[in-house]
C-alpha cells in the first residue's frame, strides 16, 4: 500500500510546457491547436515555419495552445542530441506568453525509456487534463513506451472516467483515430480506434484534434468533429489539394459551443510604411488580435486604426495595452480586430 500511495504522490504533474498558468476563466474564449513542428532530421534546428506560427499565435494571444506532438526530431537519434533539441525547444517556448500544453508523439518518445524519462523531467506528464471556461481539455498519449501506436489500458480507463460527467470536452492526441484515406503508413492511426470513438461520441466530446499525418483534414462522425492538424512545420505529407499546407487552428468557444478557423501560415503580416503600421489579414474570416506587438521610436499616448476596404476607410477600435522600453525604442502592445481579407492601417500618436 505504501508503494502505491508513494507512486501517486510522486506521479509527474501535467502542466503547460512553459509553466505558465491559465488566464482568468471566461465562458467565451479562444485557443489554438497546432501539431507536428519537428525538423526534417537529427541535428536540425527548429523550423522557421514553427517560429513564424508561434509569432502569429503570440499576436492572437489565445487563452492557451494545445500542441499535438512531435515537438522534437527525437526518433533514432542519441540521447545527447535529444537533450540539445529539448534545450532549444524550451528556450523557444519560453518566449510564448500564453500556456502551451502538449500531447506527445512518436518522435518525442520513440518507444525509448530514456526519451520518455527525459521528456517527463523537462515537460511534465505524458497525459492529463484541465478545465477551463466550462469545458474540459484532455491531452492523451498515443505513444507511451511499450504502447507504441496505442493507448494503455490504464490511460483508456482514465479517459473514460475523465469524460464520464458529460462536460463539453476537447481532446488532443498525436496519432489519429481515423487515418487519411490513402495513408498506408504503419501506425497511421491509433490501435483500438473504434473503442475510443465510442467513448468520445457518447460522452459529449466536441472535437478531437490529431496530428502525425502532416496535413489538414476535417470530418464529422456521430456529432464529433475530427481534425488532423499536422502542419506546424514538419515536412508536408501531401499536396495542397490533399491538405498538405502549413497551418494552425484557431478555436472560438462560447458557452461550450465551438467554431473553428483554419489559419494558413503567414495569415498575419505586419509591415512599416513611413509613419504607419500595416497589418494584412490573409486568412478566411476576421482575426481578433489580443497582443499585437509593434515597434515605435517614442512612447505613444494613443493609437488609431482603420480598415482599408477598396479605398474606403472604416474606423477600427484599437487599444494600447502596454508600452515597454526596448534596445532601439519602444515595444507597443495593441489589441484590435483584423477584417477579413483586408489591410488594417495603424497610426501611433
Amino acid at each position: 500500500m505504501f508503494t502505491y500511495l508513494a507512486a501517486l504522490v510522486l506521479a509527474p504533474q501535467f502542466h503547460s510546457l512553459n509553466h505558465l498558468p491559465l488566464p482568468k476563466e471566461s465562458d467565451t474564449f479562444a485557443f489554438v491547436v497546432l501539431g507536428d513542428n519537428r525538423p526534417t532530421g537529427s541535428g536540425q534546428p527548429a523550423t522557421p515555419v514553427f517560429r513564424e506560427i508561434l509569432k502569429e499565435v503570440g499576436f492572437i494571444h489565445p487563452a492557451f495552445v494545445l500542441s499535438l506532438g512531435d515537438l522534437l526530431y527525437g526518433n533514432d537519434e542519441p540521447l545527447a542530441q535529444y537533450k540539445v533539441e529539448a534545450n532549444e525547444m524550451q528556450q523557444i517556448l519560453a518566449g510564448l506568453k500564453v500556456p502551451i500544453f502538449n500531447a506527445p508523439g512518436n518522435h518525442e518518445l520513440a518507444d525509448k525509456p530514456e526519451f520518455e524519462q527525459e521528456y517527463v523531467s523537462r515537460f511534465g506528464a505524458l497525459w492529463g487534463s484541465f478545465d477551463f471556461g466550462g469545458c474540459r481539455f484532455i491531452a492523451a498519449c498515443t505513444d507511451e513506451v511499450g504502447h507504441k501506436s496505442g493507448i494503455s489500458d490504464g490511460q483508456r480507463a482514465w479517459i473514460e472516467k475523465t469524460v464520464a460527467d458529460g462536460k463539453p470536452s476537447f481532446i488532443g492526441m498525436h496519432r489519429p483515430i481515423f487515418a487519411r484515406k490513402g495513408n498506408l503508413e504503419e501506425g497511421a492511426s491509433v490501435d483500438g480506434a473504434a473503442g475510443l470513438h465510442e467513448q468520445f461520441h457518447t460522452h459529449n466530446v466536441q472535437a478531437v484534434f490529431q496530428a502525425h499525418d502532416h496535413i489538414f483534414q476535417h470530418a464529422t462522425r456521430d456529432g464529433v468533429e475530427y481534425f488532423i492538424s499536422g502542419g506546424a512545420g514538419a515536412p508536408l505529407d501531401a499536396t495542397p489539394e490533399e491538405g498538405g499546407y502549413f497551418h494552425y487552428i484557431l478555436v472560438h468557444v462560447a458557452k461550450g459551443k465551438a467554431t473553428y478557423q483554419v489559419l494558413p501560415l503567414d495569415s498575419i503580416q505586419v509591415s512599416y510604411v513611413g509613419s504607419t503600421i500595416r497589418v494584412g489579414n490573409y486568412a478566411y474570416g476576421e482575426i481578433k488580435l489580443g497582443d499585437l506587438t509593434v515597434h515605435a521610436a517614442k512612447p505613444p499616448t494613443s493609437a488609431t486604426a482603420y480598415l482599408d476596404k477598396k479605398g474606403k476607410h472604416i474606423d477600427v477600435p484599437i487599444k494600447i495595452k502596454a508600452v515597454e522600453k526596448d534596445a532601439t525604442g519602444y515595444t507597443v502592445h495593441l489589441s484590435l480586430k483584423l477584417g477579413q481579407h483586408r489591410q488594417t492601417v495603424i497610426q501611433l500618436q
